[in-house]
């Protein structure tokens, strides 16, 4: 009986196991939008953590051992410090980029200016995933 030398081929699960994928904290008040994001990040590959107020976005923060990558900043209900939450997280945290998403649309709603005039946008073509994904590879590969 011969038998054949067989080929390994590569483990994949190795691979993804040897490139750690970036942490996210994203903050949003709106369920509806923070699960949105989730799993248009998640589904990037990205893990993402998620919080409804500063307060546990703060916590979040601190109980994560792992390095946070992007902060991801969207609305917060009222008496939530999103400032002072950034700037404690950034202290703690030197690796962590922020994104606010009121930049981010506006920043996607100025490259289109003529649906703007037309009265085009929707509540949820604020929440432009695409955009919010391209600008988190953008400050990762950094």
């Amino acid at each position: 009986m011969s038998s054949k030398p067989t080929r390994d081929l590569p483990n994949r699960s190795d691979k993804l196991e040897s490139e750690p994928s970036p942490a996210l904290l994203l903050v949003e008040e709106d369920d509806g939008l923070r699960r949105f994001l989730f799993w248009a990040l998640y589904v990037e590959g990205f893990k993402v953590l998620t919080s409804r107020d500063a307060k546990e976005g703060l916590r979040l923060s601190r109980d994560v051992a792992g390095p946070i990558q992007v902060l991801i900043i969207g609305s917060l209900p009222p008496g939530s410090n999103g400032g002072e939450m950034r700037k404690q997280i950034e202290a703690e945290r030197p690796e962590v980029r922020t994104i606010l998403l009121q930049d981010l649309e506006s920043s996607e709603a100025a490259a289109r200016p003529r649906q703007r005039q037309l009265g085009d946008l929707n509540a949820g073509e604020g929440a432009d995933a695409g955009a919010l994904i391209r600008r988190i590879r953008s400050l990762v590969a950094r």
